[in-house]
Formats: C-alpha cells, sequence, structure tokens
C-alpha cells in the first residue's frame, strides 16, 4: 500500500461504505458513455468432497475493480451473488466506456476493519498487492485446522484478474472470470506397513498429536508477493489410528489436511512432528521436513520443495515402517484438483453427434456443452477442461464453393462457455467440416453432410444380415453412379470422427477444398507416441505410420486404443449422423462380394445396394488409391477388419488392415 493514504482517511471512507453498496445495487438506468455489465465467475467446483468441498467453492463476498490502465473507474461490493450451476453472477453494474479495461476481484475479503478500509481506500492496481489475510480468518476456530471433521461454513480467500476487456457503448456485455484460491491445501495420508513382529506390531498404533512448525500465519489475496513471516505453528491435538496398508501401493487414509498461504520454503523448511503411540502405551515420535537445501551440509536433505505454491494441493504419503519405527515419505504436488462447473451434472456416458444432416438452404444448431464435459472427464483428454474464453467458429474445409453459405456460421451466446451453440447455414450439396474454437485452439469439429438424403424412410434403406443400412456412403451426394463421383463420399482412418475428401472424380487425385475465402489441401504428419488430442486440434491433419502395425493414434503397441469405435455402443468418436453408427460386428458384410455383380466403377449386391470403388488413403503416406473399402467397428491387436475388394476381383470378404487406412463408412442405423 501506498502509505501516501491516511488511515483517518480509510475510517471516513467506511463511514460511507452501507450507503454507497446500497447504491451500487440500484436499478441501473443508461447513461451516456457508460456500458451495462455483468460478471460470471468460476471457482471450478466438483462439489465432491473427495475433490473440493463445498466450503473450498462458496462465494460469500466479492470485491469488483474495474481501472482504466491505472486510473480507477468503479469499485463495486456484493455478499449476495446468485448463483446458477456452480457460477456465480454479478448484478448488472455500470462501468465507463473505453477499451483496455482490467478487472480485479478480491473474493472473500478478511471482515476486520482495518482490512476493509484499506480495500475501500484502493484507488491504484499497486494497493492490492498489500491486502493481507491470516489462517485464523479462513476458519471460525483457530484452534480446528484439521479440515477433516470440520462441519462449520467457512470461505476461502481468492483472487483473479481479467484484462484487455473492450467495454464497448450501447452494448450490455457478460465476461467470464476465473478465480484461483490464494491458499495451498495440504493432505497427510497415513498408513503402516503390511506385517507383523514381535516390537510391537501386532497392536494399535495412533497418531496421539502432529504439530506443523514454521508455517506462515499470514498471507497475501494477490499473487503478487510472498510473505515474510514464516514462524508460526499449528497443532492437531485429535487423536488418529494409523491403519495397516491393504496392499504394497496402498496411499493409506487421509487423517489431516489444513491450509497454508503461499510460502518459501527452499531455506527454511516446513516441520512436521507426529507424537506416536502404540495401543500397549508405548510411544514415540517422528519427523517429516518439507525444503530445499541444508546450508551446512551443502546438498539436498530432505523432500525438495522451494515453495508452496497457492492453489495447489500438496499430498503428503506417509508410511509407518516395522522395526525403524520411521516414516517413509513420499510428496506429490498437483493444482487444486477440480472439474467446471457444466460437468457437475453430468451422469454417465457423454454423448456426442459428429455428424448433421442438413438439407440445401437449411440451418443447424449445434451445442457446445458436451465438448466441455468431454474435455473435463474424457481420460484420453486428461481431464484437462477448456479454458475460459469466447466459443468462436471456423470453417475449416468445404468440398464445393458455397456449401456453406455466405457469412453462414455464427456464435450465439459465445461468452456463455457451455450454453453456447454454433448456427450454421448451408446453401448448396456437398460436405463441410466446421470448428469450435476457445482462445484460437480447436476443440471439437463436426461434418456437415448438405444434402437432400432422407435416411430415415424406408426409401433410404437397405435391409442386408439382419442390419439396416443407409443405401450410400457416409457424406455421399447419391447413390447411383455419376461421372462426377458423387456417389463416393468421404475417408476416414479407423477410430476417427472428421472426414478427409475422396478423390477428384473417378482419378486419383487430391480434391480442392475451399475456406471461406482460399483453397486449402489434406496435410500430412507422422504419427508419434500421442495423437488423440492432435487429431481433435488439426481435423485436416492425415496421420500416417509406416510401422508394422500402421496405427494413427499411437507409434507404441503398448498405447493402442481398442474402444475408439465399438461394436455395441456408438462412441463420442463414431462419425455418422444421430440414431446411426459404423457397422458392429465381426462381419457385417458377409456374403457381400459373393452375391454382388460387376458395375460401373463398383459391384451391386440385390440387397445392400452399390458400393462404389471409392478410393482409399494409404497408411503409410496418405495417398489416394482405387479400391472398395469399408471400415466396421471392430479392431483387434494389431488390426481393424473392413470390407475390401481392388480392381474386379474381389478378394476376401473380412480382412486386417492398418488403422492408418483411410477407408469408407456405410453406416448402419443404431
Amino acid at each position: 500500500m501506498r502509505y501516501t493514504k491516511y488511515k483517518w482517511m480509510m475510517w471516513l471512507v467506511l463511514l460511507c461504505f452501507s450507503c454507497v453498496n446500497e447504491e451500487q445495487r440500484a436499478v441501473l438506468s443508461d447513461e451516456p458513455g457508460k456500458v451495462r455489465m455483468n460478471m460470471s465467475i468460476s471457482t471450478r467446483a466438483t462439489y465432491d468432497p473427495e475433490v473440493l468441498n463445498e466450503n473450498e467453492t462458496r462465494i460469500n463476498r466479492l470485491r469488483l475493480y474495474v481501472f482504466d490502465g491505472s486510473t480507477l473507474d468503479k469499485m463495486y461490493y456484493w455478499s449476495d451473488l446468485n448463483i446458477n450451476n456452480g457460477v456465480y453472477v454479478t448484478p448488472t453494474f455500470l462501468v465507463k466506456a473505453a477499451t483496455g479495461k482490467t478487472f480485479y476481484a478480491i473474493v472473500n475479503e478478511p471482515t476486520d476493519m482495518d482490512t476493509r478500509a484499506l480495500l475501500e481506500a484502493v484507488d491504484h492496481p499497486d494497493d492490492l498487492a498489500e491486502i493481507q489475510y491470516r489462517r485464523r480468518d479462513i476458519m471460525d476456530s483457530y484452534w480446528s485446522p484439521n479440515i477433516i471433521g470440520y462441519y462449520n461454513d467457512y470461505c476461502l480467500p481468492m483472487y483473479g484478474e481479467l484484462t484487455g476487456v473492450d467495454a464497448l457503448e450501447g452494448t450490455t456485455q457478460t465476461i467470464n472470470l476465473q478465480v484461483d484460491r490464494a491458499v495451498a491445501r495440504v493432505d497427510v495420508y497415513m498408513r503402516r506397513e503390511i506385517g507383523q513382529d514381535e516390537n510391537y506390531w501386532e497392536n494399535r498404533l495412533y497418531i496421539e498429536e502432529l504439530g506443523v512448525d514454521r508455517i506462515s500465519d499470514i498471507g497475501f489475496i494477490s499473487p503478487v508477493r510472498v510473505p515474510d513471516n514464516r514462524y508460526d505453528n499449528i497443532y492437531f491435538m485429535d487423536r488418529k489410528e494409523i491403519r495397516e496398508e491393504i496392499y504394497s501401493d496402498d496411499k493409506g487414509e487421509l487423517l489431516y489436511s489444513f491450509y497454508v498461504p503461499e510460502m518459501e520454503c527452499i531455506y527454511d523448511k516446513l516441520s512436521l512432528d507426529f507424537h506416536y503411540r502404540y495401543e500397549t502405551g508405548y510411544d514415540g515420535r517422528a519427523w517429516v521436513e518439507l525444503g530445499g537445501y541444508d546450508p551446512y551440509i551443502g546438498y539436498p536433505y530432505g523432500e525438495i520443495l522451494e515453495k508452496i505454491e497457492r492453489n495447489h494441493v500438496y499430498k503428503l504419503f506417509c508410511r509407518f515402517t516395522q522395526k525403524t519405527a520411521k516414516f517413509e515419505l513420499n510428496l506429490t504436488v498437483c493444482p487444486w484438483e477440480y472439474l467446471p462447473p457444466q460437468a457437475e451434472e453430468v451422469k454417465g456416458e457423454v454423448k456426442m453427434t459428429n455428424c448433421y444432416m442438413v438439407a440445401p438452404g437449411g440451418r443447424v444448431d449445434i451445442p457446445t456443452e458436451n465438448v466441455y464435459k468431454i474435455w473435463a472427464q474424457q481420460v484420453e483428454f486428461g481431464n484437462i477442461p477448456i479454458p475460459d474464453g469466447d466459443v468462436m467458429a471456423e470453417l475449416v474445409w468445404q468440398d464445393e464453393q458455397g456449401v456453406i453459405a455466405d457469412g453462414g456460421i455464427a456464435v450465439v451466446n459465445a461468452s456463455e462457455r457451455e450454453r453456447a451453440y454454433l448456427q450454421v447455414r448451408t446453401a448448396k450439396e456437398g460436405n463441410a467440416v466446421v470448428a469450435m474454437k476457445v482462445n484460437g485452439e480447436i476443440y471439437w469439429s463436426w461434418h456437415i453432410w448438405c444434402t437432400d438424403y432422407e435416411p430415415n424412410v424406408t426409401e433410404g434403406q437397405k435391409f442386408f444380415n439382419n442390419l439396416v443400412w443407409m443405401d450410400r456412403n457416409l457424406g455421399a451426394m447419391t447413390n447411383e453412379y455419376t461421372i462426377d463421383g458423387g456417389v463416393k463420399g468421404l475417408l476416414y482412418e479407423w477410430g476417427r470422427k472428421d472426414p478427409f475428401p475422396s478423390a477428384e472424380n473417378w482419378t486419383d487425385k487430391e480434391k480442392t477444398l475451399y475456406t471461406e475465402n482460399s483453397i486449402t489441401n489434406v496435410r500430412f504428419k507422422v504419427a508419434e507416441l500421442e495423437n488423440l488430442v492432435e487429431s481433435v486440434r488439426e481435423p485436416l491433419t492425415y496421420i500416417t505410420n509406416e510401422q508394422s502395425w500402421g496405427d494413427w493414434y499411437t507409434n507404441s503397441v503398448s498405447l493402442m486404443n481398442y474402444s475408439l469405435w465399438l461394436p455395441n455402443n456408438k462412441t463420442i468418436f463414431d462419425p455418422c449422423p444421430i440414431g446411426w453408427r459404423v457397422p458392429p460386428g465381426n462381419q457385417p458384410w458377409k456374403g457381400l462380394l459373393a452375391g454382388s455383380t460387376e458395375t460401373t466403377q463398383g459391384i451391386i449386391h440385390p440387397e445392400a445396394g452399390y458400393y462404389p470403388f471409392s478410393n482409399k488413403r494409404s497408411p503409410q503416406a496418405g495417398r489416394l488409391l482405387v479400391g472398395l473399402s469399408h471400415w466396421a467397428s471392430v479392431a483387434s491387436v494389431d488390426s481393424s477388419y473392413p470390407l475390401g475388394g481392388y480392381g474386379y476381383s474381389w478378394g476376401q470378404e473380412w480382412q486386417p488392415f492398418w488403422r492408418a487406412d483411410g477407408r469408407s463408412i456405410r453406416c448402419v442405423k443404431e
């Protein structure tokens, strides 16, 4: 704080606090040069007590500063925000119209009068760096520091910043802000080694008390400063039994969990002192130190920990070993575990439609809700939620100019995360891929199959091998031979949701693709260790593999994924429209080749219909080749099993192929 401010001025400001607050809650009217805004604030909550308890996600009070550069525009304070699906929403407020505004949020500030006076007196961003809290501000009782078994409500101090906001006159804007906890959490897991011996091991073992020394009592709400005071301590007096581990990798039971401010500890180690006692009465002490280097011995001593960082969880896994009566320690540090608010109500399997059939001149609205759920929940995506940011849309490619109408892609509710949706208008027949982007990154894309074909009527279906089939390939414009090759449809790598174009007409040459203002081409890349996220981020990149197993998903046999498509369930990577899926079973085409007759550029079966030579792409380079080849959903250890036929000499009707092959899909009804 710049101490040129006089304390009597702070108290004077406090006297006016209540009336200022009431004025801010009044209905706002439009004013020249002012912009109406409201803010949605996420604490990244799951309400899963194993991850975040309700106290750790609660906003009890919010103070919001709006700055133009270093000049304070407005300061607002609320203590009863509305909450919607885990996101807190402010009332509408006014700010001065300007570009590049900065918002600072102080969440759950201390309630003592001195701190309140400092907060009321802030008129420069540097002032926020001086705002402190004490550990005793967090919970009602300074002597009950263990979160486990603590049933009273409390709130954690949090802080957030949002820069570069343009407040445009004449608009009402909703902005999103994510706040981080200004504390760290330490979780202490304990167990004792499996087995018994004569040295008291057959008796129950208890921790009588735990002392944590050289810990800071104060913290700063803003991340700019780290406290110098680190000589306080806390004590846990509650008795806890240490259970025997169930197996050698058992992490034990969570016995203690407490909050600490952000603090340096490379030279001043944090010490945990355990007082243990056997049921027979024998007792002793064990110590654990967390920190950096011992200046006297000149090399690392104990667990290396240079800094305890805010918004992180420090998990200490302590194992009480036999005979030696000591603790072994493993330390895990991770960001505060969370899922984003929109994932709270997810129950069971998340569904995803990757292809939308739209008539020429039609429109489709594509929701983004499941994209947010997938990134937050799916292990394949690292359970890493999509960051805050407005949803944007992009035309990745179209196989004819004008498939998507001019200006035909828009985003509705762009700033509302999972409540946003893409609105796509078509103009003429063809195929297109449109993508959802946040902060410049693609997070999902959809195939727009612009056609008058209606597969859900009997006339648009084929009945073969006890399955209901579409009468054409996925992405085809017709079910009959035409000179332009419109019957061929699109090509897919096994397990990928996004299509690639077939060849131009009936040649083996690449087809020209179009973006909104230019042309584009298929890109090629050799498979690396993990390629799933990249396949989603780059839907027009064909991933090749020259190794014997030929998988685009990975270049390691041990990491191959057999469940991208499944025989019994439609997965989130299935490329067929709603109500349809990749063919199941081991032999969905049994008898097709034997019962077919030669026709122009393909074969025809009396029940299954016309199967054209729709090209394929080679797994080694993605090069286009002539052939008849279709994917099914089944994968084995080193291959997948599609329909195959080349030239006019029919091969096996069921044979292994590499997953980096590009092949057609003939969807069947779910």
